[in-house]
């Protein structure tokens, strides 16, 4: 492809900011539509008024695996993003005019628009040289992600990241694999960060590059060189980097950095290191700057407690640490290999285990939000644990990523019920399993479920009836189903069970087998009526679906449904079956499967605009909460929020949103949003009408002599306060 010259003057906005008013060479073959083509109007202090177009930019970006979103990190900033869907980011072996049109957007958006702050590269960008040009000539992007490398050095991928580290003004890098297919899941550093143009990172993630430990060293010595990195995230290639593993390098940065407040640490699967996790509680007890850690480590089942345990010291002995989220173990439920799930008994000194975490958490006055896994201790221990969590009112949120599954769960809620703590405790990834099934009604506290059909052993009868008592309980909200070894009839009762229930606000489903005794066209027809039934659930927020056969029959549902209920839903992800899918694999060539774009090309255009649709709303969505919550806690420049407070004041996103920025438990940040409704339900006529757009001050009676009509302005307060009961600031429609 041809590298671009100058910018296509724009029919939309003819009078353009200086920055895009270069001389217009001749256009290529494939230029960009004229309703595309949009001039950047960020100048003066004013926005940019590109995100208006975001939902037909978006039909011709995501043929590439890319759109246009906000840039959360940036005031005004819009962010060139990776679409969340399997199969995208690849270089095409052949370019559609489509695809063209859409490289040429990204070329035209990074040359000519200013408010572009954010950038993700993925593969197709890594592979076209003119893109890398306009990324390394931008002088406004802030922010880079690059989303996954090819399985060998490639000069694509050198010269991609060379690009990166030439951006002088970059203040944040991501590297990351989470998105990619399995042929691009693989990140590697090409030469030094934190020397050079990237000297004023801010942020740093590199968990997912592989490095010698010669690199990891040198970007130890970097770290403790910088002066600017707040937020770090890495692996365990990085952190346990010393003398035969022990972490000592990397511990004595964390001890003696001055400017680092933010710290995740990941790890892959079964991380038995006990030297560099004692290592590591030492240094985070002696840092002094470090406001929130993640320990994101899978660690083995086997002496489980033991581990967790060691990061009691870190709570009782940091005095600054705000927010702690600790190791976990994955549920032998996620092991693919195995057909049936042994339920793990806790480890057999976990009561000596947990006789640290007592004292910690009475002790602690700083720490306001903890993230533990209980799963390697008993029912007693566990029963303890939220007793000195009553004890401790400087504490607001206990997330529990998992209780134990071997004992009844129904005397652990009765302890938290009874010390009144049920508004700071969420316990958010329960496994089902027969064992506690039919307590499940009797226990408000348990929010969030887990069903896999591997803890069931394929025993039908029992998972229907699993089904049919999560239809009766009103108090779970979040739910994730792993459908291993479904037969046609678990289908039928988790889809009734989905059907029935009214106060599901999150949704995960993992669709990872067929129903032998099913034809593909049967097959797909079940796929549908799932994604019908999650699409009515009035209280939906959050759906994510995975293994899905079809795109276009499962878009439409949700497009309606979203369209119904506007301001409800802010995150809905659809991914494609993976080929090991048997009907999957019959409802396409082998080239099809090889590119998936062709799938999505094959079942036509309607899907684009149908998905194109529920993003566009989900988004806006998304960004009515933040300005919510923006409002909710006295933020400058908050008035949208006021616009939207009244229809979004029972959203769960904006509960957890207030209550994480200022720092509250849920009851209080119930308290402050209420507080904020009241405000707007209580305005005068003049800040309504400012709110809605109408007027810049206020509102003002026509002057005349002899006026005898009454105008809006005349109507006193009683009486205005009464027709306000029945209208809402939104209500108002802006031109």
């Amino acid at each position: 492809m041809e590298e671009r010259g100058g910018p296509l003057k724009s029919m939309e906005n003819p009078t353009p900011c200086p920055a895009s008013t270069k001389p217009k060479k001749e256009e290529d073959p494939y230029r960009i539509p004229v309703h595309l083509n949009i001039a950047c109007t960020k100048c003066d202090g004013a926005c940019c008024q590109l995100l208006q177009h975001r939902r037909s930019l978006n039909e011709v970006l995501r043929d590439i695996g890319l759109e246009i979103c906000e840039d959360t990190t940036c005031d005004d900033g819009i962010r060139i993003a990776v679409v969340e869907d399997n199969g995208r980011g690849y270089a095409f072996n052949s370019l559609h005019a489509s695809h063209i049109t859409a490289l040429n957007i990204v070329q035209f958006l990074l040359t000519e628009h200013g408010c572009i702050t954010a950038v993700e590269v993925n593969r197709i960008m890594r592979h076209h040289e003119s893109l890398l040009k306009a990324l390394r000539l931008n002088g406004t992007v802030e922010s880079v992600l690059i989303s996954g490398m090819d399985a060998k050095r490639t000069p694509e991928d050198v010269a991609a990241f060379k690009v990166v580290k030439s951006i002088s003004q970059l203040k944040r890098l991501t590297l990351d694999t989470s998105r990619c297919l399995p042929l691009c899941a693989n990140m590697r550093l090409y030469g030094q960060l934190l020397r050079g143009a990237t000297r004023q990172l801010r942020s740093l993630d590199v968990a997912a590059a592989e490095m010698s430990p010669k690199q990891a060293k040198r970007l130890i010595g970097a770290l403790r060189r910088s002066k600017t990195v707040e937020h770090l995230v890495v692996g365990e290639n990085v952190f346990t980097i010393g003398k035969q593993g022990s972490g000592r390098t990397f511990a004595e940065y964390l001890v003696n950095t001055d400017t680092l407040r933010t710290l995740r640490l990941t790890s892959k699967p079964d991380f038995s290191n006990e030297d560099a996790i004692r290592t590591l509680v030492v240094a985070l007890c002696q840092a002094r700057t470090l406001v929130e850690v993640k320990v994101d480590l899978d660690l083995k089942m086997v002496g489980f407690a033991a581990r967790v345990s060691l990061f009691a010291q870190v709570v009782a002995e940091n005095t600054v640490l705000r927010r702690l989220r600790l190791p976990s173990v994955k549920c032998s439920c996620a092991h693919s290999w195995l057909n049936r799930v042994a339920l793990d008994p806790p480890d057999p000194d976990s009561a000596d285990k947990m006789v640290p975490w007592l004292g910690a958490v009475r002790k602690n006055t700083t720490l306001r939000d903890l993230e533990i896994d209980l799963g390697g201790f008993g029912e007693p221990e566990c029963r303890d644990f939220f007793e000195a969590v009553a004890d401790n009112s400087a504490l607001h949120s206990v997330v529990v990523r998992r209780l134990p599954t071997d004992c009844p769960m129904a005397g652990i809620c009765e302890t938290i019920r009874k010390r009144g703590i049920a508004d700071r405790v969420l316990i958010r990834n329960h496994h089902v399993n027969p064992v506690d099934l039919s307590a499940l009604p009797e226990c408000p506290e348990v929010t969030g479920l887990v069903v896999s059909g591997r803890h069931f052993a394929g025993n039908s009868d029992q998972l229907c009836a699993a089904f049919k008592t999560l239809a009766q309980c009103s108090h779970v909200t979040s739910l994730s189903v792993h459908c291993w070894g479904f037969a046609k009839g678990m289908y039928d009762s988790f889809i009734a069970c989905l059907r029935a229930t009214k106060t599901l606000e999150q949704i995960e489903v993992r669709m990872v087998d067929i129903v032998d005794e099913l034809t593909d066209e049967e097959q797909v027809d079940l796929d549908t009526q799932l994604i019908e039934a999650a699409a009515s659930i009035p209280s939906l927020v959050d759906a994510n679906f995975k293994g899905i056969l079809k795109y276009s029959q499962n878009c439409a549902p949700f497009a309606g449904a979203v369209a119904a209920k506007r301001g409800r839903l802010t995150r809905l992800q659809i991914t494609l079956a993976y080929q090991s899918n048997p009907a999957f694999a019959k409802l396409y060539t082998p080239q099809e499967l090889a590119h998936s774009s062709i799938i999505k090309c094959k079942e036509g255009t309607n899907y684009k605009s149908e998905l194109a649709a529920v993003q566009e709303v989900t988004a806006r969505n998304s960004n009515n909460v933040s300005a919510a919550a923006r409002y909710v806690l006295d933020q400058p420049d908050s008035d949208d929020g006021a616009r939207v407070i009244e229809d979004l004041h029972d959203h769960p996103w904006l509960v957890r949103r207030v209550r994480r920025q200022a720092e509250v438990d849920v009851g209080e940040a119930k308290m402050k949003i209420a507080r904020a409704l009241k405000r707007v339900r209580s305005c005068s006529i003049d800040e309504y009408m400012r709110l809605a757009g109408v007027v810049k001050r206020r509102v003002e009676s026509g002057q005349g002599e002899g006026r005898v009509d009454v105008h809006i302005a005349d109507i006193n307060l009683y009486c205005w306060l009464h027709i306000r009961s029945f209208l809402k600031v939104s209500d108002v429609v802006r031109a």
